[in-house]
């Protein structure tokens, strides 16, 4: 795990190879990054549930033949930042209307639930386009104790 220490701040980044066989990786990397900024458990799993399909969609759908996944992930002390880069056409997960789930299975439309979740798992979702970059920034908040 690579640590560029950018503005003061622990800053973990790491470029992937955009293949679905490098998912368990990219987790063991947000895993570990997470463990390092403190931020374990179930916050943790929660944020690689989002990253998964994440990058998972960009794997599948999305992915720039011979170009990498670059993932940074940071911290402020209180939000869990994960910042994904990659090239391809523009896809603005913000944009997908959020499926119906109170229909049974058989009648729902096919697509959206993983970016569903990823919406219901994280605290904010940013996306970027310029150039054919693509950066979606995932936020999630450590919980305040009260």
């Amino acid at each position: 795990m690579e640590n560029d220490g950018v503005s003061g701040g622990v800053v973990y980044v790491r470029s992937f190879d955009c293949e679905i066989r490098v998912i368990p990786v990219i987790l063991d990397f947000i895993g570990e990054a997470a463990d390092a900024l403190g931020f374990g458990g179930s916050f943790a799993f929660d944020v690689k549930v989002a990253v998964d399909e994440a990058c998972t969609n960009i794997i599948d759908y999305n992915c720039v033949v011979g170009c990498k996944i670059d993932i940074s992930v940071e911290s402020n002390g209180r939000d869990f930042i994960v910042a994904i880069k990659s090239r391809g056409e523009p896809f603005d997960p913000n944009a997908v209307k959020t499926p119906d789930i109170s229909l049974p299975l058989d009648e729902r439309q096919p697509g959206g639930l993983g970016i569903f979740f990823m919406k219901q798992l994280m605290d904010k979702i940013d996306y970027v386009s310029e150039d054919g970059l693509n950066t979606l920034t995932m936020v999630k908040q450590r919980p305040i104790n009260t």
